[in-house]
């Protein structure tokens, strides 16, 4: 990976982790994880209720059956119990610039 690239991608998380909005867990080197090939959001919304969406080559996909967003939330799930702390990830992002 080019040495700009390299130093760019900790940059832009760290500052997104600077609005406060966002919470970024890094999984380490050597973990296995299995990962989705498309970006996934799962929230949780004020009613209680869970809405998860994945974004695709053609646009983002809404999972509305109760057993799509059970799974969408095993693999958030799955992700975070491999990844480190905010503050090790912080940490790590720091170490990169």
């Amino acid at each position: 990976m080019p040495e700009a690239i390299r130093r760019e991608q900790p940059e832009v998380l760290l500052r997104m982790l600077e609005r406060g909005r966002t919470t970024i867990h890094l999984i380490p080197n050597g973990s296995l994880y299995l990962a989705s090939v498309a970006p996934l959001q799962v929230y949780r919304l004020q009613d209680g209720s869970t809405v998860a969406s994945s974004d695709h080559g053609d646009g983002n996909i809404v999972h509305q059956t109760p057993s799509a967003t059970a799974r969408m939330e095993r693999k958030v799930r799955d992700a975070l119990s491999k990844s480190l702390p905010v503050d090790h990830t912080i940490m790590l992002l720091r170490e990169m610039l």
